[in-house]
């Protein structure tokens, strides 16, 4: 989804310019027209394939083997998420890259202390980027580290959306591609805070403003909105009333579908002047028929 960021001497609020709903080559694409300003590309998932594991029941995997290094799983694991925060594919991690990593896993910023501490105690390169090396380098000293140790690495590991069985099941790697007609584009990692609150906006209003809309019969403050994409169907209840309400959306009726949520009966309680999303619908199988269907009840 792309975002047009309001300036910070401007009232508006930021505003969805446009989001993917095509596949060329089965892969998710987007072409738009922007004017010259500044963007936040989101990344988006429905929640109904990539959810939140129940359980964790696994037994925790070794992380070190008999002589205290790294077992080769754990080695795997950390080459991946290396790979994963090395955003321009160079092979070593800026500093913005490593703020990355150090917001995904901690919610912290590097501060400018903390980056000169890596930079006189591992490997980086002649313009001061973590390399591999450097990067193992730091996770080893974090294991001996008596406050840390191998716990403060398992909180690494599972931030990064690995199990205990150092499977990658909470989290989905991808990369995207821009290219620009004319010009070219400046690319930076914004980091993550606030993200959740500018998506669910931007995802609210790829519903809202493209979708069909009916009022809920016998009230006439409540609006039902469905989307259909090329990937999804999503259903949204906006509340024009001045009070809560409670709509329940039933979709049990429908066939070969699976909902981002754990049932397909799910009771939305909106908030005045709001909209809130319902249902993202799937197909269960791709391969099989697929019949969506849904009763509102207020």
């Amino acid at each position: 989804m792309v975002v047009g960021k309001a300036s910070e001497s401007s009232e508006a609020t930021d505003q969805l310019v446009d989001f993917t709903d095509t596949r060329k080559s089965q892969k998710p694409s987007l072409k738009t027209d922007l004017r010259a300003g500044t963007y936040d590309i989101l990344s988006f998932t429905t929640g109904c394939r990539l959810k939140k594991r129940a359980i964790d029941a696994a037994e925790e995997k070794a992380l070190l083997d008999e002589t205290g290094d790294f077992t080769l799983d754990t080695r795997h694991v950390l080459d991946e998420i290396f790979n994963r925060v090395d955003l321009d594919g160079d092979g070593k991690l800026s500093r913005d890259e490593f703020n990355y990593f150090q917001s995904l896993t901690s919610d912290e910023e590097c501060d400018d202390e903390t980056w000169e501490i890596i930079k006189e105690n591992f490997e980086v390169t002649q313009l001061n980027k973590l390399t591999r090396k450097g990067f193992y380098d730091l996770h080893k000293e974090t294991v001996k580290d008596e406050q840390g140790g191998v716990r403060e690495l398992w909180d690494t590991l599972q931030a990064m959306g690995y199990s205990k069985a150092l499977q990658l099941d909470e989290a989905w790697p991808f990369e995207f591609d821009v290219y620009c007609e004319e010009g070219k584009p400046d690319l930076s990692v914004s980091g993550c805070e606030g993200e959740d609150r500018k998506l669910g906006a931007a995802v609210v209003a790829s519903v809202t403003h493209h979708s069909d809309r009916t009022p809920v019969k016998g009230h006439a403050g409540l609006v039902f909105h469905k989307f259909s994409g090329d990937s999804r169907l999503t259903l949204a209840v906006e509340n024009l009333e001045s009070e809560v309400v409670s709509v329940m959306i039933d979709c049990t009726g429908s066939t070969n579908t699976v909902s981002h949520h754990s049932s397909l009966k799910y009771t939305a309680e909106v908030l005045p002047q709001e909209t809130q999303i319902a249902h993202h619908l799937m197909p269960d199988d791709w391969k099989k028929s697929w019949k969506p269907k849904w009763t509102v009840r207020v």
